[in-house]
């Protein structure tokens, strides 16, 4: 890889690694959010749940949304290790290069 491959690589890395912590940071405040409005949800007793079919329902839907934002979690999980993986990688790579 000559000089113009690596910068043109780290370029592209940078922009990938700038739109994921967008994503990342989206992510978050989507799920402060979530909290927010579930805690009054998960402070009900099963007795009151069982008894308010309105308030069950909002509750399952959160339960719901809730597993949806752990499999995000959890897949931006592994693309946050990816791109520390790639980082150390292209670092590797361009201190070789400088070497030579």
């Amino acid at each position: 890889m000559d000089e113009k491959e690596i910068i043109e690589t780290v370029k592209v890395f940078n922009n990938e690694t700038e739109a994921f912590a967008n994503e990342k940071n989206s992510f978050a405040e989507e799920y402060t959010q979530f909290a927010e409005m579930f805690a009054p949800l998960e402070a009900l007793s099963r007795e009151t749940l069982a008894n308010n079919p309105e308030l069950k329902a909002q509750y399952d839907s959160a339960l719901q949304k809730q597993k949806e934002l752990m499999s995000r979690y959890e897949a931006i999980t592994k693309r946050e290790d990816y791109f520390k993986s790639r980082a150390a990688s292209l670092d590797k790579m361009a201190g070789e290069y400088y070497e030579m």
